[in-house]
């Protein structure tokens, strides 16, 4: 794949999340009333937990198949909770005083975070899976599940196959499966690792808006 279908797939892959953890952010009132970038970090961790979750529980108590039917529909009904009327009441945005020595903190730590944020991103779009947990735990358990297109792969519940680390949960992996199902992705790490990176600028962001007691 070429550099300009590598960043437009993962920024599909991207969007897909965020769209289902915006509109699961009808629920939390709280979180509505921070600032806009905020949000998005908060309609990324919110998107790229329930969905998998969701869809791990359908396919192993129903047995509902890891397909781009069931995936879409899963995301589409997520985001369309951005439409129901909230019961609270969205809080206003918090208002801080900051010294002059704050804000000069603060520029530095964005300037920072957003250096490092996008070197993570240049680096998974230019560079294929090569650590240890990547390619023999996430990937491969994300290989199997898609090719069954079940959480409940043979390979993770038999015996008679050697899983490295069989005990990690499987839910980041059928997040990867339900990516590349949905847009019907090759298993170019090139275009999945993205979706690993987007985790430090979201846990960044949340990080820098709590308060420090």
């Amino acid at each position: 794949m070429t550099l300009t279908a590598r960043l437009l797939a993962s920024a599909d892959d991207i969007t897909l999340f965020l769209f289902a953890g915006s509109g699961l952010l009808r629920f939390f009132p709280a979180l509505r009333g921070r600032p806009r970038i905020v949000r998005l970090a908060y309609a990324w961790l919110l998107g790229a937990g329930a969905v998998p979750a969701i869809l791990f529980a359908l396919s192993h108590f129903f047995h509902v198949p890891l397909s781009p039917a069931p995936i879409l529909i899963v995301v589409v009904l997520l985001s369309a909770c951005a439409v129901i009327p909230g019961r609270g009441r969205t809080l206003p945005p918090e208002k801080r005083l900051q010294t002059r020595s704050t804000r000069v903190a603060v520029i530095v730590g964005v300037l920072l975070g957003s250096c490092v944020t996008a070197g993570l991103f240049a680096e998974s779009v230019s560079e294929g899976i090569r650590d240890w947990d990547g390619q023999m735990s996430w990937t491969a358990a994300a290989r199997w599940i898609r090719a069954d297109r079940s959480v409940d792969t043979p390979v993770l519940r038999e015996d008679r196959w050697f899983v490295s680390h069989p005990q990690y949960p499987v839910l980041l992996p059928v997040m990867q499966v339900a990516a590349q199902e949905a847009f019907g992705a090759t298993d170019d790490g090139r275009v999945i690792r993205p979706l690993y990176a987007a985790f430090f600028p979201a846990f960044l962001l949340v990080l820098s808006r709590m308060r420090i007691v």
